[in-house]
């Protein structure tokens, strides 16, 4: 087990390295596959957690039955590519839930993870603004790290810092093993200049205010953090040449003409256009199905697993996002809120950073039922037994 472990804490750790274009597995993606198969295999007989992940179980074999009537209705199309992705983020969650299980220091594991894979997406922001020709990058497009868009460093960066949260359980130490960690993402989602990943980042910051509004020295650490980070941006922005102020400007100055062209940028007039897929989905891809509607896919989680998916797929999405906030702290609300945030503009369920976010909030929620559970047992009613001496 200590084998596969070290694999996939190796595999979260550097995802943030994209070595092929998108859509294709990266090389971090490979061995999470290995390590995820090798863990489930190693624990066959003994395998736990299918109460936190069947919903996203589920969520496969709905996607894969889709995917296969479509195949069958429509030769033409191409529809085995998305259930890939859910099927390898289940086996991802699935293992991950294992081996936190049979770990004496989970939480510790997970950080360590997230930790280096902030760390590892900063350097390739740096790189990006510094050096862009070493990641065939050009000082005219938007930063993109190690990634192929600036999307994609976005979301991936949304997503870690809310497992970073939600792992150090709302309270960011001012300490280097934070700091430079939590600095790091930040810096990623501002040099994206993503209107959505900063919206996004908005509820992550909102988290920690929640988590720390009892105490006003946290309160103050959390601004005096945030101020520095924004110096320290100006002081990078400075020495690139100024084109992150231009990039945010240009950003902003297209807000209102992005949110008036909502419903067909983002591809929401498909769904109103063709209310039969509503019920049983009409699968993702093939897009000339649509008619004036065609074109690429919809650009919303929630938007295209309602089209592509039904009112099944949407369903079973929201009992795992139920499962994993029924017994959080508000903070972690706010923590998932700003991917998904994120994603009523863009589609981010291939995303494993997600499914880690998703992953840890099962867990934590598990803990908080459990510990829940012990504490009735331990002080029963008033006149009645305690089940657990019974």
């Amino acid at each position: 087990m200590s084998l596969w472990a070290t694999l996939i804490f190796l595999g979260i750790s550097f995802s943030a390295l994209y070595v092929l274009p998108s859509g294709n597995p990266q090389p971090t993606d490979w061995l999470i596959a290995a390590a995820s198969g090798g863990i489930l295999l190693a624990r066959i007989t003994s395998l736990r957690g299918w109460r936190l992940v069947w919903p996203m179980i589920f969520i496969s074999l709905w996607v894969l039955l889709v995917s296969i009537t479509w195949s069958f209705l429509y030769p033409e199309g191409n529809f085995w590519k998305p259930p890939m992705f859910f099927i390898f983020n289940t086996l991802f969650m699935a293992a991950l839930v294992n081996v936190l299980y049979y770990l004496k220091d989970p939480d510790a594991f997970l950080l360590g993870a997230v930790r280096i894979a902030l760390v590892t997406s900063g350097v390739g922001v740096l790189v990006s603004i510094f050096i862009p020709e070493l990641i065939l990058a050009r000082e005219s497009l938007r930063v993109t790290g190690f990634f192929n868009n600036p999307n994609q460093l976005a979301y991936y960066n949304l997503c870690m810092l809310a497992s970073f949260v939600v792992l150090k359980k709302g309270r960011i130490d001012i300490e280097l093993a934070d700091i430079v960690p939590f600095g790091a993402g930040i810096t990623g989602v501002m040099a994206s200049v993503s209107l959505g990943g900063l919206a996004g980042l908005g509820a992550v910051m909102l988290a920690l205010l929640v988590a720390g509004y009892s105490s006003l020295g946290k309160v103050v650490k959390l601004l005096f953090f945030s101020l520095t980070i924004g110096i320290m941006m100006a002081v990078v922005d400075i020495y690139s040449g100024g084109g992150l102020v231009e990039r945010l400007e240009t950003r902003f100055g297209a807000f209102e003409r992005k949110v008036e062209q909502l419903e067909s940028e983002r591809g929401y007039d498909r769904i109103l256009a063709h209310p039969q897929y509503w019920w049983f989905g009409a699968g993702e891809g093939a897009t000339e199905r649509f008619g004036e509607y065609s074109g690429l896919e919809i650009h919303s989680s929630f938007g295209n697993m309602l089209f592509a998916y039904g009112v099944v797929g949407i369903s079973l999405f929201l009992i795992l996002l139920w499962k994993s906030l029924r017994n959080a702290p508000v903070y972690a609300w706010f923590c998932l809120g700003g991917p998904l945030l994120y994603s009523v503009t863009h589609m981010g369920l291939r995303s494993t950073a997600f499914w880690l976010l998703v992953t840890i909030l099962l867990i934590s929620s598990d803990r908080s039922r459990c510990r829940s559970g012990k504490k009735q047992q331990t002080n029963p009613p008033s006149g009645q037994q305690n089940p657990a001496v019974a």
